[in-house]
């Protein structure tokens, strides 16, 4: 087996060093100012104005949870928003590891809970029905005179498995 010629890296959107100067010398609406940051921090909490954030008159709580986002932005490199990102890099007879010019590129998908619930909710729709293409389930086995399978059901936001079995009429075998 040989290893790959590539590596992953993920790295947390801010430097320790630059959270650390920008509270030492009293400048968190440097920070605040930057648009990766901001719009990190209202893509995380959508109902916290970073406007707001730089407002030198914060109630506790609202400052705490400035500072909370600060410190995961600074030090954590799990995905989390855009509060860390990533980058591939090559593995050669010399790296070199150059943090000071990153460009921080947003990549959004959808959630696959949002995207699940949005397709049962257009599957159920009468005038989308005819429109849908049903393919047949790969998990299906025939045992004697009935076919097994595992089924999926969306209940509560989350995915429900059990097996399930019907008869193997010559009519749903000439299906599969």
């Amino acid at each position: 087996m040989s290893l790959p010629n590539f590596f992953w890296l993920r790295q947390p959107l801010l430097s320790i060093e630059r959270l650390t100067h920008c509270l030492s010398t009293g400048h968190i609406e440097e920070l605040l100012s930057d648009q990766h940051v901001s719009e990190a921090i209202r893509i995380a909490a959508p109902g916290l104005n970073t406007q707001e954030l730089l407002n030198a008159t914060l109630s506790p709580k609202v400052a705490e949870t400035r500072l909370k986002y600060l410190l995961r932005m600074s030090t954590r490199c799990t995905p989390f928003g855009l509060f860390a990102g990533g980058t591939v890099g090559y593995i050669d007879t010399s790296s070199i590891l150059d943090f000071t010019n990153r460009q921080a590129r947003p990549h959004h998908r959808l959630d696959m809970q949002v995207l699940t619930e949005l397709a049962y909710d257009l599957s159920n729709r009468p005038e989308l029905q005819h429109q849908l293409r049903y393919v047949t389930n790969q998990t299906v086995y025939q045992v004697g005179q009935r076919l097994r399978y595992t089924e999926k059901h969306w209940l509560d936001g989350q995915w429900h498995y059990f097996s399930s079995e019907v008869p193997a009429e010559s009519s749903i075998l000439k299906v599969g």
